[in-house]
């Protein structure tokens, strides 16, 4: 009797689980199938891993009704009998391979609420069967870090660890063609099966965002932001479909807008040049230029669609290399106008008080990779911080969270900011102190 212990994968794992309960009726206990594996395979595998297994096959389609101490096999995905994944390895060669596996991987993570390693993906059969080599996963897990999506931890030689972040600004760009194709073609492919399961709410993502529209299922939950979990608003789908109606792509619209500045609603050209939803407002903006300023923000919940028309003249800067160049300068979704004509060079140093100021700002750069740097003092007391912004106003904001640990070197025009309020914050307390006095 061959008494060595085997080490099984979780793919195999959970073939051997489906197989057994097929063997068995369609129905086992946990208990059950763990005492077959000690006594075939000689692996102990704990109760807690075959719950993780069950949940991780429901993903697949798989579901399973719980009788007692037994668990039945209640259903499995229409023409799928194990997880080679090669409905799934055609579908995504039908898609956008770069897109599908970064939706893939940031998926994997939240789903997991651990930091991982490249290595973790290894095994997964979905990553290994359908979308390549390891190497491929690590290049994607580096440039989602250096995007903002993912924070890294860990020193060569060790392997890097990486897990969602959630504390640093950001906006989310609808200007890719990739999403779009990617809603297309998904209408062609199998709505049944391993594949479907986990492309479906990729295209109810797609859909949300670039037509406005919401297919049979709701797939709110499995939308994956970038700074804070706001849920996507039911509004902006009405909205952005109210804009689809024109064709801004190729001519101005004259805009009928509510400025929050002005008593009456303002009517001007406006040429659209992004689109982006802002996870740090929760709310939708236009990116573009008008007669009176040269780049100018407009919120789309602002626009009164009855009175804004599309005009004859020519849109010339929709999706060109130089707006998305704006776009990148740009800080969170300022609506001061002024401070976004003209990029300023900032400088900032922050007091590393502690870790987490150093992963804030570590976070603040993976979410600005166009534009931002991020260099230690030779002493490491110091982060040195260096960035192109467009929006001081609210990069000024964004700084005051951070207390006396940072200390603005230039430009002149954002130190006035951050002294100005500090001296209403003294003038307040000054007001507060007065008062108690008398």
């Amino acid at each position: 009797m061959n008494n060595k212990k085997q080490i099984l994968k979780a793919p195999q794992r959970r073939n051997l689980y489906i197989s057994y309960l097929k063997e068995h009726g369609g129905e086992s206990s946990t208990d059950d199938f763990i005492d077959y594996l000690k006594a075939t395979y000689h692996v102990e595998i704990s109760r807690g891993t075959i719950s993780e297994d069950r949940k991780y096959l429901k993903k697949l389609n798989y579901s399973f009704e719980k009788h007692g101490n037994t668990f039945k096999l209640a259903k499995e995905p229409e023409g799928t009998e194990n997880f080679s994944c090669t409905n799934l390895e055609e579908a995504a060669s039908h898609l956008d391979r770069n897109l599908f596996l970064d939706w893939m991987i940031l998926k994997e993570i939240a789903d997991g609420k651990t930091a991982c390693t490249s290595g973790d993906f290894d095994e997964d059969e979905i990553f290994k069967d359908a979308l390549t080599r390891l190497d491929l996963i690590t290049r994607h897990l580096s440039s989602l870090h250096k995007q903002g999506y993912l924070k890294r931890e860990g020193k060569i030689p060790n392997p890097y660890k990486f897990s969602l972040i959630s504390d640093a600004p950001c906006v989310h760009c609808f200007l890719p063609d990739t999403l779009w194709n990617f809603a297309d073609q998904h209408e062609h492919l199998p709505d049944t099966g391993a594949a479907a399961s986990v492309l479906q709410p990729v295209s109810d993502f797609c859909y949300k965002l670039l037509n406005g529209e919401t297919s049979d299922a709701e797939a709110s939950s499995s939308l994956i932001h970038h700074g804070r979990q706001n849920i996507f608003p039911t509004n902006i789908t009405s909205l952005l479909q109210k804009l689809n109606q024109f064709n801004f792509q190729q001519n101005k619209l004259s805009l009928r807008y509510v400025s929050p500045y002005e008593p009456q609603p303002l009517q001007f050209l406006f040429s659209v040049a992004v689109i982006f939803y802002s996870v740090e407002t929760n709310r939708c903006y236009l990116l573009g230029k008008s007669e009176e300023y040269p780049v100018m923000l407009c919120r789309l919940d602002r626009i009164d669609f009855s009175g804004t028309q599309e005009s004859d003249e020519k849109n010339l800067i929709y999706g060109t290399s130089d707006w998305k160049k704006i776009y990148n300068e740009i800080y969170s979704s300022s609506l001061d106008y002024s401070s976004l004509q003209n990029p300023v060079k900032v400088v900032v140093h922050f007091s590393r008080y502690s870790q987490s100021i150093s992963d804030k700002i570590d976070a603040l750069v993976a979410s600005r990779p166009k534009t931002a740097h991020r260099e230690d003092s030779e002493d490491q007391k110091t982060i040195i911080y260096t960035d192109t912004i467009r929006g001081l106003s609210s990069f000024a904001h964004y700084l005051r969270t951070y207390g006396e640990s940072a200390h603005v070197i230039a430009p002149e025009e954002l130190k006035e900011l951050m002294l100005s309020s500090a001296k209403k914050v003294l003038a307040r307390y000054e007001e507060v102190k007065h008062e108690s006095q008398n």
